[in-house]
């Protein structure tokens, strides 16, 4: 098992759901198991344990939201990997448990200094809570990446380079803005890169792959070929021209696209509609 291996990103719209569960799930281990001397608490003893669910849930919110912002080159979402995700399950652990430290010894500092020094309460929040969230972490890749692997061997059976765009393959079509463009057969274009407020355009010429750099963005260029069908945006970076498409690949944590003459795969980002693969049949 590699720990370099694709995971999907935590910080998209699914993290306040991921945040509830983990807060959900430390109440239920501290009231099915009360470690740290919560066995001894005689009074509000529900109330106090939600306290250590709300400050679960307030430093979850806290670093989903701000962690990405703080440091941006560490939480790109192509970049994501299980290691990554262990990682920072570790430091929201490590926080978590100073917290809750604090919380305890509010109450009942006479639990803390009869039970546990600092340092052995963190070592055992941390502990506990890395080895379960590690274990569901792996067993959480090994069945995305099976299940994304056997839907992306689906969508590959489905494509036909033969049939997609065939009445259509002779058709010149500009691309760009005065000054600035280019005129190509639609059979030429393999794929258009997103680079700022330009665009890099791959053409097929002569069976070699060339790039036009174009200042352009690609959301004008998108506008510009919305009437071919089976040329589609199926990333925030990439625009796809489908009758050069070969197959398409899973892991864990997305779908990529494999087009023939390109020595690179393409990301297929969560918003791509899964239906525009699973139409180019024959």
């Amino acid at each position: 098992m590699s720990f370099n291996r694709p995971f999907p990103f935590p910080f998209q719209k699914q993290k306040i759901f991921a945040v509830l569960i983990l807060s959900g799930f430390v109440y239920l281990f501290l009231t099915v198991f009360e470690p740290f001397g919560i066995s001894e608490i005689e009074f509000y003893k529900p109330l106090i344990l939600m306290g250590y669910g709300l400050i679960t849930l307030l430093v979850s919110l806290l670093l989903f939201y701000l962690a990405p912002i703080l440091f941006p080159k560490y939480f790109e979402e192509e970049e994501w990997t299980v290691k990554k995700t262990i990682v920072f399950v570790f430091w929201e652990l490590l926080l978590i448990s100073i917290l809750n430290w604090l919380y305890t010894a509010s109450f009942d500092r006479e639990i803390i200094e009869k039970e546990f020094s600092f340092f052995q309460f963190a070592f055992f929040t941390v502990a506990i809570g890395a080895l379960a969230m590690t274990f569901l972490i792996l067993v959480s890749e090994r069945w995305l990446n099976r299940r994304n692997q056997l839907i992306a061997q689906k969508w590959t059976a489905n494509l036909s380079v033969k049939s997609v765009g065939r009445d259509y393959r002779k058709e010149f079509v500009t691309i760009g803005k005065e000054n600035n463009y280019i005129d190509i057969t639609l059979q030429d274009l393999l794929c258009i890169k997103s680079e700022g407020n330009y665009s890099e355009v791959f053409v097929l010429n002569q069976e070699q792959v060339t790039k036009k750099l174009l200042h352009c963005p690609l959301s004008q260029i998108n506008h510009q070929l919305k009437k071919y069908t089976f040329i589609k945006q199926c990333h925030r970076s990439y625009i796809v021209n489908f009758m050069h498409a070969k197959k398409v690949s899973g892991n864990a944590r997305n779908y990529s696209l494999h087009l023939y003459h390109l020595d690179f795969v393409i990301p297929v980002s969560r918003q791509f509609p899964k239906e525009i693969l699973e139409t180019l049949k024959d």
